[in-house]
């Protein structure tokens, strides 16, 4: 019976040795995922500092100076101002297009008007169109379950 024994007592071991590794594998998992939370929230306390000390800034620029804050500022405006520009811009665009999409409906409404009966006919002639060929369709149905 020794021998179970030593087997047992082998088992028992290695089972406490397992269950030990997983626990610090466990806790170290803990440990990175925490360290990454307090990273990210230091980023967004940078970032909220940051905004803060732009927005305190901004409007008492020295435009010469070198001081580090102040040609960080003077990016930040320029982006701003960028962007700003490229907005309106995508506005005039917007707008141009949208009046030519109305200009396009106004001559489309047009056409109609003046050729009135005709586009009642070209209309009914694409229905015809369509009603013959659904009925070919159908008629090729037929004949398939026929054969």
């Amino acid at each position: 019976m020794t021998i179970f024994d030593d087997l047992g007592k082998t088992l028992n071991d290695v089972a406490a040795a397992t269950a030990d590794m997983l626990g610090d594998l466990a806790e170290a998992a803990k440990v990175k995922t925490t360290i990454v939370s307090e990273k990210h929230e230091l980023e967004a306390l940078f970032a909220e500092l940051g905004k803060t000390v732009y927005e305190a800034r901004k409007e008492n620029l020295a435009e010469n100076s070198d001081d580090p804050c102040d040609v960080l500022c003077r990016k930040i405006l320029e982006k701003e101002e960028k962007i700003a520009e490229l907005e309106a811009r995508e506005e005039e665009m917007k707008a141009k297009e949208e009046a030519k999409e109305e200009a396009k409906e106004e001559t489309k409404e047009e056409t109609k008007e003046e050729n009135g009966e005709a586009a009642k006919d070209t209309d009914e002639e694409a229905v015809s169109d369509a009603e013959i060929i659904e009925e070919e369709e159908t008629k090729d149905k037929d004949d398939s379950k026929e054969e």
